[in-house]
């Protein structure tokens, strides 16, 4: 039976509007973020703060999930609201604060070491701050996408899979349109006047998002409607929780506890199968950039294959919407897994093939943990310590697919393989997520996606670690071939910031 799509409702216009100016928000701040600290402390800098985000989240994402479904929706999402983007406001602050420094001294050299502690205290206090806005952002973008957009739907009488496709498609739009914003803000005005206006965009847009929220909350009577006292598995679970002794056992107790409610659903396999898709799905992130750098790829062709991997996503989203219409979220999302999976094969072929640096062997027979141990100590070097034998952009030749003689096929086929695994991936996710929002109970739905999404990004942790392994490879690699035979292969630690305004839709 073909299910009938309407025109949004009022309140279903306003809750996309509060979603897209949460989305270009953290995305114009997750590029820039992504910018400034490759130009702070290479891309072994952008791992750190990639996977201390995720630990944030793995470690809290289902007691805050929890924490909002005991508490009314209007309380629940402003509280995050605020938390999200006073945080980015203070990193960017923080960032800002670590260029104004190591400027300062260049001036001051006899004072350069209380210097540099105030400068990396202030690289440290901004990757926390920005993983604590990043937590929130996540379960901003929950109850958005998992708890509200359900309830509209279902009193405005429309289609759950259409609200979710265009959901989807405002997350990958913003994801295009914010990181132009972004780089032609800091290519304008360089990295520190960009960071303040970074400040003054969170500070002023959480009250125009938090103006929608409340007038859609107002306009529909059904988001205060809400059971807020526990089930009763959670009651005893808890109950046993409080007789642990001390509080590392009670906190322990605590994630069981929800984790037991996450394992007692129905859709249980469906969402612990999403999951583990996060060890090996591939993506536009702040690594995946920096190892293609690293490779060669110019910023320019890192921009066209982002915008390829979202338009990718986007028809994913409609193909998802249109075949869920016609059969069901089941099917649907048998196809997109099967299309995911597909095209990964193209990302797995892209090892073997010309310029891979993949050569595990070399690398743990050379690499020891002084050279390690400094490496890392160098990513937190003042900038102008990392600019002195700073190097210029490299020209691809196309005859032969090289840049400063060093292939490119491997690295480039690897990103179209992550370009065209958007499609199936985004059908997938939409799938399951749908299937999750009809099966689980109002309740318990913030809980049960909040440790959904803490699961995800421990395997997704996982796959940072692992990451980082290969950049290491690459950056090895890439040094060996520049002392034996002087051709410089760009680093992943070499900034882009040479054509930001090229690379401005990257992310």
């Amino acid at each position: 039976m073909v299910k009938s799509h309407k025109l949004p409702s009022t309140s279903l216009t306003g809750l996309y509007s509060a979603y897209a100016i949460s989305c270009i928000g953290d995305r114009l701040w997750t590029f820039a973020l992504i910018l400034i600290l490759e130009y702070i402390g290479g891309i072994r800098l952008v791992c750190f703060s990639q996977l201390f985000e995720e630990i944030i989240i793995m470690a809290f994402g289902s007691v805050i999930g929890s924490w909002m479904d005991h508490h009314t929706r209007k309380r629940g999402i402003i509280t995050v609201l605020i938390v999200n983007n006073t945080n980015v406001a203070i990193s960017a602050a923080l960032l800002a604060s670590c260029i104004t420094i190591s400027e300062i001294s260049t001036n001051y050299d006899s004072h350069s070491l209380l210097w540099h502690i105030l400068y990396v205290i202030c690289i440290v206090l901004s990757i926390i701050t920005c993983s604590l806005s990043c937590l929130a952002s996540e379960m901003e973008k929950m109850a958005f996408t998992k708890d509200w957009i359900v309830v509209i739907t279902k009193k405005d009488e429309t289609s759950l899979s259409a609200a979710n496709a265009w959901m989807k498609t405002i997350d990958l739009s913003s994801s295009v349109v914010s990181p132009f914003i972004s780089g032609y803000i800091i290519n304008s005005i360089g990295y520190r006047f960009a960071c303040m206006i970074f400040v003054v965009w969170n500070l002023l847009s959480v009250f125009i998002e938090a103006y929608i929220i409340i007038r859609v909350y107002n306009a529909v009577a059904e988001l205060a409607k809400r059971d807020l006292s526990p089930c009763l598995d959670e009651q005893r679970k808890t109950e046993c929780c409080k007789k642990c002794p001390g509080f590392i056992q009670r906190t322990i107790g605590r994630w069981l506890t929800l984790f037991y409610i996450y394992y007692q659903q129905n859709v249980f396999p469906a969402a612990f199968g999403l999951t583990l898709l996060y060890m090996t799905v591939l993506g536009f992130d702040g690594i995946a950039i920096g190892y293609a750098k690293s490779q060669g790829l110019s910023a320019l062709w890192l921009g066209i294959l982002r915008s390829i991997g979202a338009a990718f996503g986007i028809m994913g989203a409609y193909l998802y919407s249109l075949i869920e219409t016609h059969s069901s979220a089941r099917k649907s999302g048998f196809i997109g897994l099967t299309a995911q999976h597909l095209a990964l094969y193209i990302c797995i072929i892209s090892i073997w093939l010309p310029g891979s640096p993949f050569d595990p062997i070399t690398y743990f027979r050379e690499i020891t943990f002084a050279i390690w141990w400094q490496q890392l100590k160098d990513s937190f070097a003042f900038v102008r310590d990392k600019n002195e034998n700073e190097t210029g952009p490299n020209d691809i030749d196309w005859s032969t697919w090289t840049s400063d003689g060093h292939s490119i096929i491997s690295a480039f086929t690897l990103l179209i393989g992550i370009a065209v695994a958007r499609l199936g991936l985004y059908m997938a996710d939409l799938s399951i997520s749908q299937i999750m929002q009809e099966k689980v109970p109002e309740r318990e739905r913030n809980t049960v996606f909040g440790v959904q999404d803490s699961i995800a990004q421990f395997f997704s942790m996982l796959k940072v670690v692992d990451y980082e392994e290969k950049i290491e490879v690459a950056n090895s690699n890439a040094e060996k071939n520049h002392n034996e035979s002087g051709n410089v292969s760009v680093k992943a630690n070499e900034s882009t910031r040479e054509h930001i305004s090229a690379s401005s839709d990257m992310q």
